[in-house]
């Protein structure tokens, strides 16, 4: 009934709007894309909706879009927005992986629902990844971190994913003196990742520290040097050193340049 009490110049843009009727009758959905086409009338006339939707949306963005349109056309699903609306149902993945994992830490090939959730993170997480538009990508940010404040953080993406879920974990009533090595979650070894951290502790941003700090994980004690054997060989020498690298880093992946200093008795 409100149709027909409009201006007679209102008659294009009712036939527009009936084309996105039809088309979303067919395809239930009215996310037009720019190519699409219906047939209109009795004479099945192929009328370009995907050019009529993609001049509504740019009427509407730039505030032209008279309300009474715009009311029409929402009343019938219209996608004003496209790629917010795909950002959209990118975030519905990402609170179910969120549910799922604890983190949105996710690793680059991690898909969920038949979404390469991994990968279109990684993507948000680049420069301009979120959007060209300052407002826009701002939006989006603050949407992202209501799912996971932590969703990029400034320290690596595995750090924050084991760290999400030994909190998680802790919080179902663990201790952490279950959670020893080989203790997994969701395909990633919590155990031996909150062993690693004590003498790892010294490469940790203050922040990282704290974290852990609130688990209940505390620094390593300082090693003392080790000593190597009076009249030792090289031999001896190097395995006093590896030692000594070894329980104050909690591994043996030593880098090509690194020196070790050891006492000598």
């Amino acid at each position: 009934m409100r149709t027909r009490v409009l201006r007679p110049e209102s008659t294009a843009w009712l036939t527009g709007l009936e084309a996105v009727r039809a088309f979303a009758a067919e395809q239930g959905h009215a996310n037009v894309p720019y190519t699409a086409t219906v047939p209109l009338g009795d004479q099945n006339v192929t009328y370009p909706v995907g050019r009529w939707a993609a001049e509504q949306r740019r009427a509407w963005r730039a505030g032209d879009l008279a309300d009474w349109r715009t009311e029409l056309l929402a009343e019938g699903g219209f996608v004003f927005d496209p790629r917010d609306r795909a950002f959209s149902e990118f975030l519905d993945v990402c609170a179910l992986y969120h549910a799922e994992h604890h983190t949105l830490a996710a690793p680059r090939d991690a898909v969920l629902a038949g979404v390469a959730v991994g990968e279109r993170l990684h993507q948000a997480r680049r420069p301009g990844g979120l959007g060209k538009k300052p407002d826009r990508a701002e939006s989006r940010r603050r949407r992202l971190e209501a799912i996971d404040p932590d969703w990029n953080p400034t320290w690596p993406l595995a750090w924050q994913r084991h760290w999400a879920k030994a909190r998680w974990l802790l919080s179902q009533g663990a201790t952490l003196a279950e959670l020893q090595p080989g203790v997994s979650h969701g395909g990633d070894d919590t155990g031996t990742w909150l062993a690693e951290q004590p003498a790892a502790w010294h490469t940790l941003t203050e922040d990282q520290q704290q974290r852990l700090a609130a688990l209940g994980v505390h620094p390593a004690p300082p090693p003392t040097l080790a000593a190597a054997p009076v009249g030792a060989s090289r031999w001896e020498i190097n395995l006093a050193a590896a030692r000594q690298f070894k329980a104050r880093e909690g591994h043996l992946r030593v880098p090509r340049a690194h020196t070790e200093t050891v006492t000598d008795t």
